[in-house]
């Protein structure tokens, strides 16, 4: 590419280069990264400008101490800036000093903060495979699988590499976190937006991005979502249980929130009911086990003595005639007194609600 900037061969004839600075961004990265029980990074800080004469535009790498030199909306004028291509650079004898103020279009600051930080395509899972391989994505969604950190040879040094997989609205995308990104602390469960992932070309193991320079990993809130949905499977592990949809969608429970046995729920299917979900999580289980409490307490019932109301002293008082007998529970008319409730239902418990089917 063709030098835009005027320059001059020797160092002593060069006349001052005069730019503005229109956009900054600073960036943390590992200048070397340590492994042992765990692994960790010694770190440092990359400050970068994008500079502009007003038509073109450099970035320029800010070295250490040199950060607090050059501010956004600056103009300033250089002395021996060495500028290759798109690129900006300091040297030993570079210097910079403030200048009267220069006028940039719109247009021109856009396309700095592009260089800097290029835009980044928002897509659902669902269509994260028609971005192309050289288009920098951004995808959201539920982590369900993070691997442990592994060390790979890079250009014969060892970077961190690690594995992570993405759910949203029943489709999984592998994730590969390279360098930074792998040390991010990211756990199971998890919703996270990744910025500026890159489609994977070896497309042998299914669809995969990976992260990239400029990949920021942000935690986000899933709303949640209310849906019928008709469960004709499900299995009770440790620390959850997994319900199959009919569509195939698998949805979680956690176990201190499931009620009775794998066996006494699976009695229950096909069942449909109206789920609360977040993500992958169902985050109104007490719908799935109305009728598992329901028996419980109709158990407890049957199991308990039929006592009169408490005496004086809070004593029950035993149903006994005069002489010790026991009462003979008769209406006026001499006929059995039905114990049932006002619409008939057996006051010994609540075994009649139906389960709702499909």
């Amino acid at each position: 590419m063709e030098n835009k900037f005027k320059t001059h061969g020797s160092p002593y004839d060069k006349p001052p280069t005069r730019l503005k600075c229109v956009a900054v961004v600073s960036r943390p990265v590992a200048t070397k990264f340590i492994f042992g029980e765990s692994v960790g990074a010694i770190w440092s800080t990359v400050h970068k400008c994008a500079l502009t004469d007003g038509r073109h535009v450099v970035v320029l790498t800010l070295p250490d101490g040199k950060e607090s030199k050059i501010v956004e909306n600056q103009t300033y004028v250089f002395r021996n800036l060495v500028i290759r291509e798109a690129r900006a650079f300091y040297n030993d004898n570079t210097t910079s000093f403030k200048s009267y103020e220069m006028a940039v279009g719109v247009d021109i600051v856009e396309r700095a903060k592009s260089l800097l930080t290029p835009p980044s395509q928002n897509l659902s899972l669902e269509n994260a495979g028609t971005a192309g391989l050289h288009t920098y994505v951004t995808l959201e969604g539920q982590v369900v699988a993070i691997a442990e950190i592994r060390k790979v040879e890079l250009r014969g040094s060892p970077i961190p590499l690690r594995e992570t997989k993405l759910s949203h609205g029943g489709v999984d995308v592998g994730v590969t976190l390279w360098r930074e990104a792998a040390l991010q602390d990211i756990t199971e469960g998890q919703w996270l937006r990744f910025s500026h992932l890159k489609l994977n070309s070896n497309q042998s193991f299914g669809q995969k991005y990976n992260t990239t320079t400029y990949t920021t990993v942000t935690q986000i809130n899933a709303a949640p979502v209310a849906f019928k949905a008709l469960i004709v499977g499900a299995e009770l592990w440790e620390d959850y249980g997994t319900l199959v949809l009919d569509t195939g969608r698998l949805l979680k429970v956690p176990a201190a929130a499931w009620r009775g046995t794998e066996g006494q729920f699976l009695k229950r299917l096909p069942l449909q009911a109206t789920l609360q979900v977040e993500g992958d999580w169902v985050t109104s289980p007490n719908v799935l086990f109305e009728d598992e409490d329901s028996n419980m307490e109709g158990e407890n019932l049957e199991g308990e003595d039929l006592k009169g109301e408490e005496g004086e002293e809070g004593e029950d008082v035993d149903l006994k005639g005069e002489e010790g007998e026991d009462l003979d529970l008769k209406g006026e008319e001499g006929e059995d007194l039905d114990l049932e409730g006002e619409e008939g239902e057996d006051s010994e418990g609540l075994d009649g609600v139906e389960t709702l089917l499909a």
